[in-house]
C-alpha cells in the first residue's frame, strides 16, 4: 500500500510541478525517529474536527472507514480552495 501511495503523491507533484508550483512528497513509509517511530510530518491532526483522535496513540478513526485508513503528504505552495468535508 505505501508504494501505491507514494506513486501518487509522486503523479500530483510531476502534475503541480507541470502547473508552476513547488511540491514535494513525504514518503507514506518514512520515518525519521526510529525510538517512537514519529514520521517527519503529522498527517493525523484535523482542524475541523472530521477525523477524531483516538487517546494517546493519535490513530486516527474516520466515520466512515474507522481505523482502516492510510495517509498520504504533498507539501505544495499552489493555492487551493478548501472544500466542505
Amino acid at each position: 500500500m505505501n508504494k501505491d501511495l507514494d506513486d501518487i503523491t509522486a503523479k500530483i507533484v510531476r502534475w503541480t510541478s507541470r502547473l508552476g508550483f513547488r511540491a514535494t512528497a513525504i514518503p507514506a513509509s518514512l520515518s525519521r525517529m526510529k525510538k517512537n517511530l514519529l514520521g517527519i510530518f503529522p498527517q493525523g491532526h484535523s482542524e475541523d474536527g472530521r477525523y477524531r483522535m483516538a487517546g494517546k496513540s493519535l490513530l486516527i478513526v474516520s466515520p466512515e472507514f474507522g481505523p482502516r485508513i492510510r495517509l498520504a503528504t504533498v507539501l505544495t505552495d499552489m493555492p487551493l480552495v478548501p472544500d466542505k468535508p
